[in-house]
């Protein structure tokens, strides 16, 4: 879980992003560790893609908002990107995943409307949030 400060329009949010479940869905739990490069234990070799399509609604992202006034969860079902490693070295994983900020909902209408305007998130300028993974290190069993 990292904590990402964000500032918009003079205001700090402090939002940490829980879950997007690549680890669970790629078993990196079954990492061997101790050797140059870690490896899956698996058979497969060679540089694999892994794609997210947000058509399909069936891939989540949930953050936390915590704020002096209220302290709020945020889903969003639309989640499209890709990431791509070789099961024999972890550490080649890279990605890209997106998220359009009209599609994060927090269960209550008037409260989502105030998040993509101006003075929160700013959606008509800031449509999506964007998560880039470039390199991977110290990964342990």
């Amino acid at each position: 879980m990292h904590r990402f400060p964000t500032t918009t329009s003079g205001r700090t949010m402090n939002c940490r992003v829980v879950s997007v479940l690549i680890s669970a869905a790629l078993g990196l739990s079954n990492a061997v560790a101790g050797q140059s490069s870690t490896s899956l234990e698996t058979k497969a070799a060679g540089p694999k893609t892994f794609y997210a399509d947000d058509r399909a609604g069936n891939n989540q992202v949930t953050v936390f908002s915590e704020s002096n006034l209220e302290d709020f969860t945020g889903v969003c079902n639309r989640v499209a990107g890709q990431c791509s490693f070789d099961p024999q070295k972890v550490e080649s994983f890279s990605g890209r995943f997106s998220v359009r900020i009209e599609d994060l909902k927090t269960g209550m209408d008037l409260r989502d409307q105030h998040m993509v305007g101006p003075d929160w998130l700013d959606a008509a300028h800031f449509p999506e949030v964007v998560v880039q993974i470039d390199t991977v290190d110290e990964v342990k069993k």
